[in-house]
């Protein structure tokens, strides 16, 4: 029989933040699935994990238009610096669950 000590020194207690499960998700080493189970862990209930996750996406959708955006205004100074033409970029994807 386990004493409440004892118990406590056998369970994990530490958990991973919701900024380091973000980057977790967002570097690609946890899936949506283990995203959401980590969320349940922590005590977030389904509406608070949905509203979390359009936050999260959006954020990255936001870094993903950000970095095109500097890609192409570098590779117009690329092309004004050599005489070519500039190129455009393709659109940017919709987020989506």
């Amino acid at each position: 029989m386990l004493l409440g000590a004892d118990y406590k020194k056998k369970v994990p207690s530490k958990h991973l933040t919701l900024a380091e499960l973000e980057t977790a998700y967002a570097e690609g080493i946890i899936d949506l699935t283990e995203w959401r189970d980590h969320l349940t862990n922590l005590g977030y209930s389904d509406d608070d994990q949905s509203i979390l996750l359009l936050l999260l996406l959006t954020k990255l959708q936001k870094a993903k238009d950000k970095a095109a955006a500097t890609a192409a205004r570098n590779a117009a100074k690329g092309a004004k610096k050599t005489g070519a033409p500039p190129t455009t970029p393709p659109p940017p994807a919709t987020p989506g669950p």
